[in-house]
């Protein structure tokens, strides 16, 4: 029978944690990008921008203290925030701007979802959703070796 020990020894060297940092951010950004892209998908091709903000900010928070041309302000361009914040964390590009945007939009859902039911439990998509934006906000971009800005850079395109 063949030795496999080699093969299931921990790298613990440099370029093995870095290794290892790097699919580590690429599964989070996968992770977080993919139901930030289909909220936002679904709201505007399956609800309508309009039809969505009246569904989850105007009517729900009417009995609230939040204005109503607040909830339109912040309801109706989410879906299109949550799509392009979402494509850009996917693919890797200007990371700190698209997952200020995603927090954003996670910070709106959650203060609309406690506004409505001030004892509500956090919907569970959220927690995770919000366990990778933190992980992602928290590690360094120079560790994503496969975003398109680690890309690009390597290509001598960006500064």
């Amino acid at each position: 029978m063949e030795d496999i020990s080699q093969y299931a020894r921990l790298d613990v060297t440099r370029r093995g944690v870095e290794r290892g940092a790097a699919w580590a951010s690429l599964v989070a950004r996968a992770l977080l990008a993919m139901p930030t892209m289909a909220a936002g998908l679904w709201k505007i091709f399956h609800l309508g921008p309009f039809v969505q903000t009246r569904m989850f900010f105007v009517v729900p928070l009417a009995g609230t203290m939040v204005p109503v041309w607040l909830r339109w302000l912040v309801g109706y361009p989410m879906p299109f925030v949550e799509l392009v914040a979402g494509g850009m964390v996917l693919v890797g590009t200007q990371m700190r701007g698209a997952l200020l945007a995603v927090a954003a939009t996670l910070v709106a859902s959650t203060l609309g979802t406690l506004a409505h039911e001030p004892l509500h439990d956090l919907p569970m998509q959220l927690v995770p959703r919000i366990a990778l934006l933190l992980y992602l906000l928290a590690t360094p971009d120079t560790g994503d070796r496969w975003s398109l800005d680690a890309w690009l850079e390597r290509r001598g395109h960006v500064g």
